[in-house]
């Protein structure tokens, strides 16, 4: 098995360190959708049915 991480809180298991890092620690997961989605954003997902692009990227709470 891979490693996994724990945010600071340990409520929550993530697949890196550096979302580990950023989870319970003043930052926050959003669902952002077509033209609100930054440029270089990773793991874009285009939904099949509706051609709708989203992605979840940290924000600063």
């Amino acid at each position: 098995m891979k490693n996994m991480f724990l945010c600071r809180t340990k409520n929550h298991v993530w697949k890196s360190r550096e979302d580990a890092a950023k989870c319970c620690n003043g930052y926050k997961r959003v669902l952002v959708t077509g033209k609100e989605i930054p440029p270089g954003t990773p793991n874009i997902i285009v939904n099949k049915q509706t051609g709708i692009k989203y992605s979840r990227i940290w924000v600063k709470e």
